[in-house]
């Protein structure tokens, strides 16, 4: 099997939300984005870094100011971010390495100058690593743990057989409703180049893909690793079912 690479997809427009999702601050004052990135550096512990997509530079910016006591910039396109846990615990810890991704600068590319929603997300990746599989988690998902991303990881090493010119398919989940949730699975190389020819002919929902190349779909063993926030009422039942779950634990 190829290498998996750990990506976080942050570079949606938010529109019903009214705010970017990932800058979301979760009760014990989080914010999402660092949850997250910590969440695919514990399943992927040995990647050396978590790679996120931004819409633009300009997006950035506004990460880095969103909590500066956890994100340092160390380059252009490289931050350290201290897991918020750390951060609490006053230990000065490992910062986790995060590389950035611009879908700005997906050059060359189908789709490389429209405006084509999350596939651009992940055919910048594809751009970064053409032979790298991506564990790939949108910032919707609040309710997602260690756990979901393990079941992933585990059904993908059963399923990926030797395949017809090496050509290994996407593994993602499958909600309740039937449908697949292509922003939280594991793309591979395959995937992406079948992701990339439907971009070429117009078509650019990554659910286009995931139906018609035999992607492997899985269920959840829990059914609220799939809830997805794009209002802010979602995001408010999001957040008392946290604080809930937190009080139960105290």
């Amino acid at each position: 099997m190829t290498t998996i690479q750990p990506l976080l997809l942050a570079g949606g427009h938010s529109s019903r939300m009214g705010q970017r999702k990932e800058l979301l601050v979760l009760p014990d004052k989080t914010p999402l984005f660092i949850r997250m990135i910590t969440l695919l550096h514990e399943s992927l512990p040995q990647s050396e870094q978590i790679y996120i997509s931004l819409r633009d530079r300009q997006r950035l910016h506004e990460l880095r100011q969103c909590s500066p006591a956890l994100v340092r910039q160390i380059t252009p396109d490289t931050l350290h971010i201290l897991p918020a846990s750390l951060a609490k615990a006053g230990e000065p810890g490992i910062p986790i390495a995060v590389r950035i991704l611009f879908d700005e600068d997906l050059a060359n590319q189908p789709g490389g100058t429209e405006e084509i929603g999350p596939a651009k997300g992940l055919l910048r990746a594809r751009q970064e690593g053409p032979d790298s599989s991506w564990l790939v988690v949108a910032c919707d998902y609040p309710l997602l743990c260690r756990d979901a991303l393990d079941q992933l990881l585990q059904q993908h090493e059963k399923q990926q057989q030797p395949a017809a010119h090496g050509h290994e398919k996407a593994t993602v989940f499958r909600n309740a409703d039937g449908f697949a949730e292509p922003l939280l699975g594991i793309w591979t190389p395959g995937a992406l180049e079948d992701l990339s020819r439907a971009v070429a002919k117009g078509i650019t929902g990554p659910s286009y893909v995931v139906r018609h190349s035999g992607s492997t779909l899985i269920r959840p063993r829990c059914e609220k690793w799939l809830v997805n926030v794009n209002t802010p009422e979602e995001w408010e039942d999001v957040t008392r079912e946290l604080e809930t779950s937190v009080e139960g634990q105290s």
